[in-house]
C-alpha cells in the first residue's frame, strides 16, 4: 500500500540480547531469534523495503539487565539513533 502511494517504507529491527541468551544456555531461544531475523529480512527485502537491522548490533553490556532483551542503556540508544539517522540520510540522497 505504501509503495502504491510512492512512500518509502522503512523497518527498524530493534536489538535483542543474543549474547546474553547464549550465556544463559538458551541456545535454542537464540537460534529461534536468529531464524526469525533471517525470515523477516528476506521478507522485507523481497518487498523492496529499507531495513535498518540493529537486531544484533549491541553488546551484552549495552542492555540494562543481565538478561534483558529489549531495554538498553542511554549510550546504546544513542548508537541506534545514529544508525537510523545515517540510514535516512543515505536514502534521502
Amino acid at each position: 500500500m505504501a509503495q502504491n502511494e510512492g512512500w518509502n517504507t522503512i523497518i527498524h529491527f530493534v536489538p535483542f540480547n543474543s549474547k546474553g541468551m547464549k550465556d544463559l544456555s538458551k541456545k535454542a531461544l537464540d537460534q529461534i531469534a536468529m531464524a526469525n531475523r533471517a525470515f523477516l529480512l528476506d521478507h522485507f527485502n523481497s518487498l523492496k523495503t529499507e531495513v535498518i537491522d540493529h537486531s544484533i548490533s549491541l553488546e551484552k553490556i549495552d542492555f540494562l539487565g543481565k538478561y534483558s532483551n529489549s531495554h538498553c542503556i542511554q549510550n546504546a540508544k544513542k548508537k541506534l539513533a545514529i544508525g537510523v539517522v545515517e540510514t535516512l540520510q543515505d536514502i534521502e540522497q
